[in-house]
């Protein structure tokens, strides 16, 4: 005979779904109740699986939410902001974004300069002395400021 253990779920991401754990056949290695903690156990790490993929869901909905927000800030923040990030070992910098402020001083177009190293985009940033405060803000990890 063989033990069916039927778990129906009614979740907020997983909904109108059935799960069916089947036991072994009984047989006479296995008694009954040892069937059944087969299936318990199972069910255990089903449930355990099931809780952790919602906690998982749940983590990415609230990193969305706020990386939403963050864009919002930043394309609204009155001042001119550009996030950077590091090619290679800290030697130059590609432009991952730019906000409208940005482009308003700088009198470039954000889709011109996204995805470019900002040695190429702006020339005169090692001279201006930028790029040394982003190497050392890059190889120490500190906050700096540039006058």
């Amino acid at each position: 005979m063989v033990a069916y253990l039927l778990v129906a779920l009614a979740g907020e991401y997983i909904a109108d779904h059935t799960l069916v754990i089947l036991s072994a056949p009984v047989s006479s290695d296995h008694s009954t109740h040892e069937s059944i903690l087969i299936a318990l156990t199972a069910l255990f790490f089903f449930s355990l699986v099931f809780f952790l993929c919602r906690r998982l869901v749940r983590s990415h909905q609230i990193t969305a939410e706020r990386e939403e927000r963050f864009r919002l800030l930043f394309s609204q923040l009155g001042s001119g902001a550009i996030i950077y990030r590091s090619l290679g070992e800290c030697d130059d910098f590609e432009i991952v974004d730019f906000n409208q402020k940005a482009e308003e001083i700088d009198g470039v177009r954000r889709q011109d300069v996204v995805g470019k190293p900002v040695t190429q985009v702006f020339p005169g940033v090692e001279r201006f002395g930028l790029l040394d405060v982003l190497r050392q803000v890059c190889c120490s990890g500190e906050a700096a400021h540039h006058p």
